[in-house]
C-alpha cells in the first residue's frame, strides 16, 4: 500500500474518532448543561422558597406588632372609660349629697339596719347630718348615742357597744365595696356588644 492511501486511511480513521470524541462531548456536555438547569432551578425554588417564608415571618411580625400596639390602645381606651365611670359616680354621690332628695336617702340609710343594733350602739355622722339624724334617734325610740365625725359622709356608721363590728352605711362605702368586686358588670354595660365580637 502506497503511503498517500495509508495516509488517506489513517486521517479518515482520526477523522471518525475525531468526529466521535466530538459526538461524545456534545453529548456529555448536553448532559451537563441539563443537570446544571435542573440544579439552577433547584437551587432557585429552594431560594425563592426561603424568601417566601422569610417574608411571611416578617408580615406575622409586624401583623403581630401592630395587632399588640391596637390591644394595648383599646386596653387603654378602656380603662380610661371605667376609671371615667367610677369618677362620674363618686361625683353623682357627692351631687346627692347637695341635693334636695338627700334627707330622705340619709334617712332610708339609718333606718336600714335599725332593729339590728343593740342598745348604746353609737350613731357617728358628719356633722352637716347630726340634727336630722338626732331627731330619727328620738323618733326611733332606740337608746343609741350620736357623734360627728367630719370624715363620715354620705351615711351613717353604727358602733357597737363592745366595739367588735362597725357597719358603714354610707353612700361612699357602697361604692367602695361595688368597686372592689371588679368592673366586669361595667365592662359588659360599656364593651358588651365588642367583648362578644372579640370571642
Amino acid at each position: 500500500m502506497s503511503d498517500t492511501k495509508l495516509l488517506d486511511l489513517i486521517r479518515k480513521q482520526a477523522e471518525r474518532k475525531l468526529a466521535g470524541i466530538k459526538e461524545t462531548a456534545r453529548n456529555e456536555a448536553d448532559t451537563l448543561l441539563r443537570e446544571a438547569e435542573q440544579v439552577s432551578e433547584k437551587l432557585k425554588a429552594e431560594a425563592v422558597s426561603k424568601i417566601s417564608a422569610e417574608a411571611s415571618r416578617l408580615r406575622e411580625r409586624k401583623y403581630n406588632g401592630v395587632r399588640f400596639r391596637i390591644n394595648a390602645r383599646r386596653y387603654e381606651i378602656k380603662a380610661t372609660a371605667i376609671e371615667n365611670v367610677w369618677h362620674d359616680a363618686e361625683k353623682a354621690l357627692a351631687s346627692l349629697e347637695r341635693s334636695g332628695d338627700y334627707p330622705a336617702v340619709l334617712t332610708a340609710l339609718f333606718k336600714e339596719n335599725l332593729d339590728d343594733t343593740p342598745a348604746n350602739s353609737v350613731v357617728r355622722v358628719n356633722p352637716a347630718d347630726e340634727a336630722l339624724i338626732r331627731g330619727l334617734i328620738d323618733k326611733s325610740e332606740h337608746p343609741l348615742a350620736l357623734e360627728t365625725d367630719d370624715n363620715v359622709h354620705g351615711g351613717v356608721e353604727l358602733h357597737w357597744p363592745d366595739g367588735t363590728i362597725v357597719l358603714r352605711n354610707t353612700l361612699s362605702y357602697r361604692l367602695g365595696k361595688l368597686r372592689a368586686g371588679g368592673n366586669a358588670f361595667i365592662v359588659d354595660i360599656l364593651f358588651g356588644d365588642e367583648e362578644e365580637q372579640q370571642s
